[in-house]
């Protein structure tokens, strides 16, 4: 019960800011998947530091409209201060819906989410309005083990990318 509080007072507080944005389309090449993704811009031509901010369990448009809501007031506070920002769409993307109540998922968070981790911090890379340099990783206890599966030294190591600015875990799965 506190905790449902505590994201109450949290998406108020959010959404008290003022901040406005909207978001943009993108598709984002991954070897034979194309991994749909939702943009988020401040004014201006940059360039900006970045978030990615990965879902969780049940997907990036999937959720009821509290979930998707608290997602978009995030976007619109982090692009309040000045930072991109890029939801990519994991279960979407390869035409699942939420993953909560699979036993026998085919997406994990610790493999394929990686690899649209690793895409979407390439395609940001790309962008000239995005500083390379500060570019974190945000994430809901799905996207959380993702994040955090992103940013170890072995993920790093395998896929040859530097590691990340920050990461921010929000209840994180206690599993692995």
């Amino acid at each position: 019960m506190a905790l449902r509080m505590l994201v109450i007072a949290l998406a108020g507080a959010l959404t008290s800011s003022g901040a406005t944005a909207a978001s943009e389309h993108v598709d984002i090449p991954e070897g034979e998947l194309t991994l749909h993704a939702s943009l988020y811009r401040p004014e201006g031509v940059g360039p900006f530091p970045a978030v990615i901010a990965l879902h969780d369990c049940g997907g990036l448009n999937q959720r009821p409209n509290t979930e998707a809501q608290l997602y978009s007031e995030w976007a619109k506070k982090l692009v309040g201060d000045g930072f991109v920002v890029l939801f990519p769409d994991s279960f979407g993307s390869r035409g699942l819906g939420s993953q909560c109540r699979e036993h026998h998922r085919t997406v994990h968070a610790w493999r394929e989410r990686v690899a649209d981790v690793n895409a979407a911090r390439h395609w940001l890379g790309e962008q000239n309005y995005v500083r390379h340099d500060r570019i974190s990783l945000l994430g809901w206890s799905n996207g959380t083990v993702a994040a955090l599966s992103s940013i170890r030294r072995t993920a790093a190591a395998r896929t040859n990318t530097a590691d990340f600015r920050s990461a921010v875990a929000f209840y994180p799965s206690c599993r692995r």
